[in-house]
């Protein structure tokens, strides 16, 4: 499970997406030029963490080979995951709320030795 990314690490994630479109302007031909400047006004209409998620899919999906590097595409945006503990959630939809607990905990098959 994890958290909603900051909104430091969404700014950092879309700064990020932001260099990889003006690298691959830089290399593109004409053809493929197009086909990015489509892929950048998704890239500018999108306001989830799942929609910018999937323009970072789709660029490496079509632009995999102009990429410089493995690395270059970077990690997918998202939060922190969360620790074992317990967790108090609310859910506020209009004017009902809901409030709960939720435990999480360790993963028993998980060897933290390896």
């Amino acid at each position: 499970m994890r958290f909603d990314p900051t909104e430091d690490q969404r700014l950092s994630f879309i700064q990020g997406l932001e260099d990889i479109f003006k690298t691959l302007r830089e290399r593109s031909k004409k053809a493929r030029k197009e086909q990015l400047e489509k892929l950048y006004k998704e890239f500018k209409k999108a306001q989830t963490t799942e929609e910018l998620n999937q323009i970072r899919q789709k660029l490496i999906r079509e632009f995999r080979d102009l990429a410089p590097g493995r690395r270059f595409f970077g990690q997918p945006l998202r939060g922190p995951e969360a620790r074992s503990g317990i967790y108090k959630l609310r859910l506020v939809v209009g004017d009902t709320v809901c409030e709960g607990l939720l435990t999480i905990r360790d993963d028993p098959l998980f060897n933290k030795k390896s």
